[in-house]
């Protein structure tokens, strides 16, 4: 999911585990508002446009 955010994510072999290739990070709110079904097709539709 991240990589899909555009996260620049990389596989190291030798460690078995992804690793950010570049610095960055990602800004997450949290609600407590409740979504709705209409409001989480609205949500997922906008990360992806993003």
């Amino acid at each position: 999911m991240m990589k899909e955010l555009g996260a620049p994510i990389e596989y190291d072999r030798y460690k078995e585990s992804y690793y950010y290739s570049e610095k960055g990070g990602f800004n997450i709110r949290f609600s407590k508002n409740l979504v709705t079904a209409t409001g989480a097709v609205m949500m997922l539709l906008l990360i992806n446009l993003w």
